[in-house]
């Protein structure tokens, strides 16, 4: 369930940005969007499309904490665990807040070691910035037009399904309606 904080917060800034004669932000003005590249990257670390992850190392190295890994060893790690670690995202890490991102020595740029749901080192995934973008335009565009209303009786935080990426057990229920 969206805090209506969050939601009034994504609206006003994309009524602040954007305009009737453009509804839809662009490739460059995506980037002036801070509030709701910060709500992505928090709705990301609490629940990332792809909660596990593991790579079989080729040569030998040492991961950024200084632990040596040797070629052929695989290399698990937990995307999902490692979003709700209070060691690194503080006492309130279970807690859905996007101003971590803003108020943090790294701000919109986080560290791809604590952040990581586009990967990490030499492959990082090129596709962060383009799923950024989309994510940005789509949901500006959406939030300006209309309000989401989750209907009543649905389990909060839901139940998630089996697979590789995170899907939801059962479908998300809402009514949707225009903005006044």
């Amino acid at each position: 369930m969206v805090d209506p904080s969050v939601e009034e917060k994504l609206v006003k800034e994309a009524n602040s940005l954007l305009t009737s004669e453009n509804p839809i932000s662009n490739y460059e003005s995506t980037k002036l969007f801070q509030y709701a590249h910060a709500v992505f990257y928090e709705t990301l670390r609490l629940h990332p499309v792809v909660p596990k992850n593991m790579k079989i190392c080729l040569n030998d190295d040492v991961l950024p904490n200084g632990v040596p890994i040797y070629a052929g060893d695989m290399v698990n790690w937990s995307t999902w665990s490692m979003g709700r670690d209070e060691r690194t995202w503080g006492s309130d890490a279970k807690q859905f807040n996007p101003e971590r991102f803003l108020n943090s020595e790294d701000g919109l740029k986080p560290s791809q070691y604590k952040f990581t749901s586009f990967n990490a080192g030499p492959r990082l995934c090129l596709g962060q910035s383009f799923a950024t973008v989309e994510t940005i335009m789509l949901a500006t565009a959406v939030l300006r037009q209309f309000k989401f209303e989750m209907v009543p009786g649905q389990k909060c935080p839901p139940d998630y399904g089996r697979s590789l990426t995170l899907p939801m057990k059962d479908p998300l229920l809402v009514k949707v309606h225009y903005r006044g």
